[in-house]
């Protein structure tokens, strides 16, 4: 009778230490996240705008990253020589002008100047 139960038992605790633990630290049977949001900016007027504002210093955006909340309207003042363009598509401010880009979504928007390659990001929170 014995037998029986230490066979059950080993069989238990063999089928337990099997859970398939990979190491990441997530628990075995937890659902997966939401995916995140996708990335939204839609060009805007630029009537009343006045901050915040991304320009060029040399070769390089001023500031390189600016931080705003979802839905903030943000001003692209390009000089002759630079513009700006979304690693995404979303928005392009053309040289020697304004354009402004309403960031509805949270997320990092990244672009570039088209004809120089340095790089600036709009981080954007909820």
């Amino acid at each position: 009778m014995r037998r029986p139960l230490l066979s059950s038992l080993f069989g238990v605790l063999c089928l337990a230490a099997c859970g398939g633990d990979d190491g990441d630290n997530t628990p075995i049977d937890a659902p997966a996240g939401p995916d995140a949001a996708p990335l939204a900016a839609s060009e805007v007027s630029c009537t009343g705008v006045t901050t915040p504002v991304i320009t060029t210093s040399g070769f390089a955006f001023s500031p390189s990253i600016t931080n705003v909340t979802a839905n903030t309207v943000v001003k692209f003042t390009m000089p002759a020589d630079h513009n700006a363009i979304s690693n995404d598509g979303l928005f392009t401010a053309d040289f020697n002008g304004d354009t402004c880009v309403r960031f509805e979504a949270p997320g990092n928007y990244r672009f570039r100047c088209g004809p120089h390659s340095f790089t600036g990001t709009v981080s954007v929170s909820p």
